[in-house]
């Protein structure tokens, strides 16, 4: 079949991955997201000019990097204290049932 969007003969089961993938045989007006979407960057364009924004948008991308890791260290930060209270509340919860029987042998 031929690709709608590049004219490129492509296998009838085959066409998705042109759309989609990527690679040598990717079609190169297939409308693609940013490779930093992930992280905020909100552009899409033909998989063919993508090269162009990210060497235009490399310090957006830091800036949007920058952020991501200090969001990532937040939520690190948050799960650290949260262990930390689990393990407070594991010592107490042996401590008082050792008060309690002093036999007690808890298995975590």
């Amino acid at each position: 079949v031929e690709c709608h969007l590049c004219s490129a003969s492509v296998l009838k089961n085959g066409i998705k991955t042109h759309l989609t993938e990527e690679g040598k045989d990717a079609c190169p007006n297939a409308v693609v997201p940013c490779k930093f979407a992930k992280i905020g960057c909100r552009y899409k364009c033909e998989r063919e000019r993508i090269e162009n924004h990210l060497m235009a948008a490399h310090v957006a991308h830091t800036d949007l990097l920058l952020e991501d890791s200090k969001t990532k260290d937040m939520t690190i930060s948050q799960l650290n204290d949260e262990v930390k209270d689990l393990q407070d509340s594991k010592l107490s919860m042996e401590l008082y049932f050792r008060l309690i029987d002093p036999s007690c042998a808890l298995i975590w």
